[in-house]
């Protein structure tokens, strides 16, 4: 990692999984999870989704994955999704943007 003055480098330690977990979102009548991401060799990267009918059952909802359509119940008017990360080396996905259509 680079701290912009020069000659001065500092490493970090590798983190070899994590997930990023969104805020609650309401549905809108949306139907696609479309996101903005790249996994290198050796890394992964992978998203997850629940979704409730109200905004306080959403935390007891049950994790899915999923690729970009997304079929909810009609009545599930809230929604949360999960990225995940894995890398096996030096390089890691990186999840630039997500957005619910």
């Amino acid at each position: 990692m680079g701290t912009g003055n020069e000659g001065k480098i500092f490493a970090s330690k590798f983190v070899a999984k994590g997930t990023f977990t969104s805020g609650t979102r309401p549905t809108a009548g949306g139907t696609k999870l479309v996101w903005d991401a790249h996994a290198p060799s050796g890394s992964t990267f992978t998203m997850s989704v629940r979704s409730a009918v109200t905004r306080e059952q959403l935390s007891g909802a049950e994790w899915r994955d999923v690729d970009e359509t997304l079929t909810l119940p009609k009545d599930h008017r809230f929604l949360q999704y999960r990225a995940n990360f894995t890398s096996e080396g030096q390089h890691t996905p990186v999840l630039e943007g997500v957005r619910w259509e």
